[in-house]
């Protein structure tokens, strides 16, 4: 067995980056539905004072979330794409003896899919927020406190799942490049 493990450690490391990958994958998804819930059941909440300084506030923020959103929708496109563009990695990557890659790559693009849906429920919170407020209407006194905790794990939790996606998509990538290596070697 040590002999196998010399000779070819991705033979044991890639299963190893995929069952790790769906483990987080698994992590972040009942940490998001605990947050949604979380943010749903919220019956009351403080209010703060509506004035510039708030606005510019909620406005960096949002700014800051969309800008997180838009490199998740470019490394998902670019994700998709090398797995299009590449004559070779499809078919080594659709093989059943692959399923690791495969496995990787889909916990890679569901990350960043849930990232994307945490920016979505993040601004339709905000949305909301605003609305209950008043500042549509331009009679805002004081709205809901979208800086709460609760609200602002929205926008960790998109972060996080940008990064971990980023990564997963990295390792997928790594080992199919490195299994085409090896079958051009051969």
């Amino acid at each position: 067995m040590w002999h196998r493990i010399k000779r070819s450690p991705m033979r044991f490391v890639r299963p190893v980056f995929a069952l790790i990958a769906l483990g987080l994958l698994v992590w972040r998804l009942v940490r998001i539905t605990v947050l949604f819930r979380a943010v749903a059941s919220t019956t009351s909440v403080m209010a703060i004072q509506w004035n510039e300084p708030v606005k510019k506030a909620i406005d960096m923020l949002i700014g800051q979330s969309s800008l997180w959103a838009q490199a998740s929708a470019i490394l998902l496109g670019g994700l998709v794409a090398l797995w299009l563009a590449k004559a070779d990695e499809p078919q080594l990557s659709l093989n059943r003896r692959q399923w690791p890659e495969i496995m990787t790559w889909l916990v890679g693009a569901f990350m960043l899919l849930a990232g994307l849906y945490c920016y979505n429920e993040y601004v339709a919170s905000v949305a909301v927020a605003l609305e209950v407020g008043g500042v549509t209407s331009g009679a805002a006194v004081s709205i809901p406190d979208i800086f709460a905790d609760k609200y602002d794990a929205l926008r960790t939790e998109q972060f996080r799942l940008l990064v971990l996606g980023a990564i997963a998509s990295a390792l997928a990538i790594f080992s199919v490049r490195h299994l085409t290596k090896d079958l051009h070697a051969n």
